[in-house]
């Protein structure tokens, strides 16, 4: 591999990590608050792990599995509040 090649490298990853959105415009979603033992029931309904339900509920992904989480949640009795940072 030559320098020019690794050097070009470093500066497309360098641009495209400094194009990503940053948390100031990121806007924060809501937590989910559930009754004891839902997180477990839903993680084996949807046949995921008990970590991927917590952090879907705390709003710390959306992916297409975390919304399915979030949706059964509130479906389920959850409720959405609003988390200050």
């Amino acid at each position: 591999m030559s320098i020019i090649f690794v050097v070009s490298k470093i500066i497309v990853t360098l641009r495209l990590l400094s194009n990503r959105p940053t948390a100031t415009n990121i806007e924060k979603m809501k937590q989910i608050l559930t009754k004891h033992g839902e997180v477990k029931a839903i993680a084996r309904f949807l046949g995921c792990d008990r970590n991927t339900v917590t952090n879907a509920l705390q709003g710390k992904y959306n992916t297409e599995l975390a919304q399915r989480i979030r949706k059964i949640a509130v479906k389920r009795g959850g409720v959405e509040i609003e988390v200050e940072s």
